[in-house]
């Protein structure tokens, strides 16, 4: 298990699931115990799987640490599903020290869109050949009426200060 003060991730083996399946969760009440450093337990309200999405988008531009402008247009390969849903993007910095920090978040994007122009400037990337480089990296998020979500890779990119 992994966690952050407000995140945590857990990956459950699918021989320890239903059936061996996630799709056997598919309608059935789900709960979260946690178990904190004192020996406290507590636990989730129920939880409902409502559908499992297999097939996440894909990011297209930027990628693969491209330099940008500081207000890059985000596009996404074309994604249909038999199901209604939106997009969410969301723009991550990353710092020298490893910090992960959400500079841009934007949920309900239509269906029929395949791109994104963030309306502000992202601070610039300063490359240094002596530590590691700071960069920017970014998601889309596929969501559907009921929370279910699958989420793309992660695309770096670096923003250039405009010189």
């Amino acid at each position: 298990m992994t966690s952050t003060a407000s995140h945590w991730s857990s990956r459950i083996e699918e021989g320890r699931l239903p059936g061996g399946t996630l799709e056997n969760l598919v309608g059935h009440p789900i709960w979260i115990y946690c178990l904190d450093g004192m020996g406290n337990v507590s636990r989730s309200e129920p939880l409902r799987v409502a559908r499992v999405i297999y097939v996440p988008p894909i990011p297209d531009l930027p990628g693969a640490q491209e330099v940008t402008s500081p207000r890059p247009r985000l596009s996404w390969f074309e994604y249909s599903a038999d199901f209604d849903f939106t997009f969410t993007v969301d723009i991550i910095h990353l710092s020298k020290q490893d910090i992960a920090t959400v500079v841009f978040h934007r949920e309900g994007i239509s269906p029929d869109s395949n791109a994104w122009s963030i309306d502000f400037d992202l601070q610039p990337t300063h490359p240094d050949t002596t530590a590691l480089n700071e960069f920017y990296y970014w998601t889309i998020t596929v969501e559907d009426e009921f929370g279910d979500r699958i989420t793309s890779l992660e695309n770096s990119f670096e923003v250039s200060d405009g010189d």
